[in-house]
């Protein structure tokens, strides 16, 4: 059953994903004549934004809400509390650092007065172990609790914070008939929302919705999205109570400024330095963000509106020009280019001046035995060598660490966040800079143990702790710790946020042989980036986190990172040890951190700058591939931290593969659609069948309540409601697959009933004169007939179809191939030519080639044939 339930689902998903496709075409187009007409269709009578409806918000309701808070609310989450105290559900859709995070609390702040359970949910082990501490300031540490794979604090709390498989789970439980596990649950926050649309983790928040108890609360806090009002409908139609769109209007509170890093240095990436994603002046009027660009477009003869000039624009997906890139930038690749060809030319040069004294050399013209070098570059050569020196220009753009730590501390964007999609590579980033600090010491004669630092010491260090395996100690309490566990309990919370006693620090501070010594904390605040005093803070907390972990200290070499201001944060290191971290950094006691994009995803360490090292990253299917907009985004907003800074700054580093166009092009994209990531595993398969006593029922019921199911209604519901209406032609393509064959395999039915019918009211002689055309066309009819009306043979057949139009199109790019050869060596210089004549086995190059291609055309044309 288990089996079969996956397999009617992987069916389900195969149909409406060229459903969902067609979708966002057919909205798309049909929008842009219709006037959205379409779209408002889609969102429900409860969705709410600010054009479609304005939420009242009363005296009683805002003065209670902002009474939780020391800082005034914006507008929109004063719509969003008003929201919540009608008990309806809510998706809040804000840019990154805009304050989302507050309609989270308030909804915590609502359920507790009421004296009810509440439950917070993060993608993150690092976010809810963050979210854990500052929940325990503001409703006491005996009423929060934590509960993540790697621990579990004060479990049966008021108010919980857990990741969202864990919540996943429960849920699920609760949705068993003799299941309690939610019922005193009034709310869930469901954090980063829009993580639904990440391939392999995305349906996990479609469950959460689908499980999720009817007495249950929910709260989605996303970043921006373009179909939100879906989101809200789907919600409204799955929980049946009513959801409500709240979008923050304006600007970021903090804007963005990007930067595009070179070994030029730092300059503004886009020629207006204040436009882009999140930027004072946005997107320029571009897709309708920001402030229009003025005086855009020359004045054309005869008289034209503003209006009528932005719509063209708008229709012509030109950008603005402010959203172009930096003169700067492109004056400086231009330099390259020239570099490359003065070099191929210079080369070029002196060949034809060794050819030309061949001559009055010992080799004639003609002569097979005359060197290389002295013969002229030929075109392949130039192509190749153009080539070479191109990657290498592309290289020596890319900036070292130093170079940029430097220009980033001259314009005071300190502190920052490097964000390197590597483990190894953010902790030999953190190296690199940690070394680079020790080595102005030691050259400027100040005495360093730069042995802790040393790349054999963390070596050695990495080794001993993997060879103690899994061995079990007991601490001073009586405490029993797993060596390298990745557990924490409340007392390492506490030694986390606290600093070592004075005594302590005084014993440390005295010690010759120890890094803590004060002549060693007073040069790594010479050469570091921190302050004596923020030195002295920095090895306090770290001596209050050994004294009270001594199964996971911080190893010395650690430690002068962070007394540096240099850290690193990201998966391969202990929970404990990354809560550190960013302890240290909200309190300003880290200059720079090299993190994964794990930290994008609304960890609360703000930073002035965000470094973006790498415009690619891995994709899931192992190749690499360009940053979405939507991830290049998340980390950007990062930067800017409201309250302290004035402006963010995002700096986007060149690499050998991509430059300011890629990086400009990533942020002036058109954001994507979230899209249905719902795929039940097989444990899940196996739950509900169980659950349906052996039937499918409880099965289909569950992806039924999808939201691809749900686009797929809603899109055939305005397909219907429009069916009075001018239908075009797009309109007609954005029909499902599955409903074309069925009206096709009826159209063939009624047509070879036609045939037959013709055929057998002819006469005797009529049937002797009948052509084998005839027949020929009802057999293949019949042939057509029985494939569509057979599954297994429509699949069989369609699998044939695609692997033999990939070969053919394998088959035309091999023919291109061998044509290019053939005319690259038609046209080789007359010096070299001689060497092509024949191949290896002695036949021209010329009949060979030509055979090649002859062949190659028969397989074409037998390709096609066959298709």
């Amino acid at each position: 059953h288990a089996f079969h339930l996956i397999k009617f689902h992987a069916g389900f998903r195969e149909r409406y994903c060229s459903i969902n496709e067609q979708q966002q075409k057919f909205e798309t187009r049909w929008c842009t004549r219709r006037s959205c007409s379409t779209l408002r269709r889609l969102s429900t009578s409860s969705t709410v934004n600010g054009e479609q409806e304005q939420i009242q918000i009363s005296p009683e309701n805002a003065n209670r809400l902002q009474s939780y808070f020391p800082f005034p609310l914006d507008r929109w989450q004063l719509e969003a509390g008003e929201v919540l105290c009608h008990n309806a559900s809510c998706i809040v859709c804000a840019p990154t650092g805009a304050g989302k995070t507050v309609v989270g609390e308030m909804a915590l702040h609502l359920a507790f007065a009421q004296g009810k359970n509440a439950i917070y949910t993060t993608p993150l082990k690092a976010l809810s172990n963050q979210k854990f501490f500052e929940l325990r300031k503001i409703f006491g540490v005996d009423n929060v609790g934590l509960s993540t794979g790697d621990t579990s604090i004060n479990r049966g709390a008021r108010i919980t914070v857990m990741t969202t498989e864990v919540y996943r789970n429960m849920a699920w439980r609760a949705s068993a008939e003799d299941s309690c596990d939610l019922a005193s649950n009034a709310v869930v926050v469901l954090d980063e929302f829009h993580y639904m649309g990440q391939p392999g983790r995305g349906g996990v928040w479609e469950e959460c919705v689908i499980t999720s108890p009817a007495h249950t609360q929910i709260v989605g806090l996303s970043a921006t999205l373009p179909n939100a009002a879906s989101l809200a409908g789907w919600m409204q139609s799955v929980t049946n109570r009513k959801t409500v769109l709240v979008e923050a209007g304006g600007l970021r509170p903090v804007p963005l400024r990007y930067l595009f890093a070179s070994s030029d240095g730092l300059m503004p990436l886009f020629q207006n330095p204040d436009a882009g994603p999140g930027s004072p002046k946005g997107l320029l009027g571009f897709r309708g963000d920001g402030i229009p660009e003025q005086n855009f477009a020359k004045k054309k003869k005869g008289f034209s509106s503003k209006s009528e000039t932005a719509n063209v624009r708008a229709a012509n997906k030109v950008l603005p020009r402010g959203l172009k890139v930096n003169q700067e930038i492109k004056r400086a690749t231009e330099k390259r280019l020239n570099r490359v060809d003065r070099a191929i030319k210079r080369k070029t040069l002196q060949r034809q001046e060794s050819s030309a004294q061949r001559k009055s050399s010992r080799w004639d013209d003609d002569d097979m035995d005359m060197p290389l070098r002295n013969r002229s570059l030929s075109q392949r050569e130039i192509r190749r060598e153009r080539e070479r020196m191109l990657k290498q220009e592309m290289r020596k753009s890319v900036p070292t660490l130093p170079f940029l730590l430097q220009r980033l501390s001259q314009k005071n964007l300190l502190p920052a966040i490097f964000f390197i999609f590597s483990r190894a590579g953010c902790d030999e980033a953190a190296q690199v800079i940690c070394n680079q600090l020790v080595s102005k010491a030691l050259t400027s004669g100040r005495v360093v143990d730069n042995s802790s630092v040393s790349d054999d010491k963390m070596t050695r260090q990495r080794s001993k702790r993997s060879s103690v395996g899994s061995s079990v100690i007991r601490d001073a309490k009586g405490r029993s710790f797993r060596m390298n566990g990745s557990r924490m309990s409340n007392e390492t919370m506490d030694s986390i946020m606290s600093a070592a006693s004075n005594e302590i620090m005084k014993i440390a501070m005295k010690d010759g042989n120890s890094i803590y010594h004060e002549s060693n904390l007073s040069v790594y605040a010479e050469c570091g980036l921190l302050d004596l005093l923020a030195t002295q803070e920095t090895a306090s907390r770290i001596l209050a986190f050994n004294n009270e972990n001594p199964e996971i200290p911080i190893e010395d070499d650690c430690a002068i990172r962070y007394m540096l201001g240099v850290g690193s944060h990201h998966a391969g290191m202990l929970p404990a040890h990354k809560t550190l971290i960013e302890v240290l950094f909200r309190h300003q006691l880290l200059k720079v951190v090299f993190a994964t994009e794990t930290l994008a995803a609304g960890i609360n360490m703000p930073a002035r700058t965000t470094v973006i090292c790498s415009m690619a990253k891995r994709q899931n299917g192992g190749a690499m591939g360009l940053l979405m907009t939507s991830n290049l985004l998340q980390i950007a907003g990062r930067a800017g931290r409201r309250g302290m800074d004035s402006a963010g700054t995002c700096v986007l580093v060149a690499t050998p593969f991509e430059g300011a166009d890629e990086a400009a092009s990533i942020l002036t994209s058109e954001i994507e659609s979230i899209r249905s990531q719902f795929s039940p595993s097989y444990s899940l398969a196996v739950n509900l069948v169980s659950r349906g006593d052996g039937k499918l029922g409880v099965a289909r019921e569950l992806v039924g309540k999808s939201f691809a199911v749900w686009e797929k209604n809603q899109f055939e519901e305005s397909l219907v409601q429009s069916l009075g209406e001018d239908i075009s032609g797009d309109m007609i393509q954005a029909v499902a697959a599955y409903d074309f064959i069925f009206l096709l395999k009826d159209y063939l039915s009624s047509l070879l009933d036609q045939c037959r019918l013709e055929i057998q009211n002819k006469s005797g002689v009529d049937i002797l004169s009948t052509t084998r055309t005839s027949f020929s066309f009802v057999s293949s009819l019949e042939e057509i007939l029985m494939v569509l009306t057979n599954d297994q043979a429509l699949k069989k057949c369609s699998k044939a179809y695609t692997s033999e139009v990939r070969m053919l199109e394998m088959e035309e790019k091999t023919l291109s191939y061998l044509t290019n050869e053939a005319e690259e060596s038609n046209v080789f210089d007359e010096d070299i030519g001689d060497l092509f004549d024949v191949d290896e086995q002695g036949i021209p190059n010329d009949v060979y080639l030509s055979s090649q291609i002859e062949t190659q055309k028969k397989r074409i044309e037998q390709s096609r044939e066959t298709i």
